[in-house]
């Protein structure tokens, strides 16, 4: 967070939106009173997404909603599958080399970075209209292993599913 706060400060082309699982983990929290917080904030392009008293109850691709990119963990990639559902690009990091089971299919797509400055780094060569990296968080050669359908009829689905399901009687289960 530090060094993604950081570079909030020091460039006024960036904003950060944060949304962590869990209160305890926001970075005002972890560092109450630090001057780079306070920093960040004063920019006015630093914000903190946060709903609840434990666990964070806003999803994901709420925050995806205002992001050209966002930055999350290969631990938990549901976040990052999230935000690129929203259409987001998403990025992730795997600094302790988690190898999951999406990991050879994470492959075929400008997805995982080892480290945040290795993310960084891709993000600057982005934003600077690199070809190398004009495919930077891009799910689409993926997306369909996640959700086959991507057709925006899912509500349907889902009302046909409870239809069939409430049209049954007891002994048809």
């Amino acid at each position: 967070w530090i060094t993604l706060l950081k570079r909030v400060i020091e460039d006024p082309t960036l904003g950060l939106v944060a949304k962590t699982q869990f209160l305890q983990n926001t970075p005002s929290i972890l560092w109450k009173g630090d001057p780079i917080i306070e920093s960040a904030c004063a920019t006015g392009r630093f914000l903190e997404l946060f709903n609840g008293a434990h666990r964070n109850t806003v999803f994901p691709a709420e925050g995806a909603l205002v992001a050209d990119i966002t930055v999350g963990s290969m631990m938990g990639a549901t976040a990052s599958l999230e935000a690129a559902l929203a259409g987001c690009r998403s990025i992730m990091i795997n600094p302790h080399g988690w190898r999951g089971a999406h990991k050879e299919l994470f492959s075929n797509a400008n997805l995982v970075f080892e480290t945040l400055d290795e993310a960084i780094s891709a993000i600057k060569e982005f934003r600077s209209g690199s070809l190398h990296q004009a495919n930077l968080g891009d799910w689409t050669p993926i997306i369909h292993h996640f959700d086959p359908y991507r057709d925006g009829q899912a509500g349907w689905r889902t009302r046909d599913l409870l239809d069939e399901l409430l049209a049954c009687t007891p002994s048809e289960g």
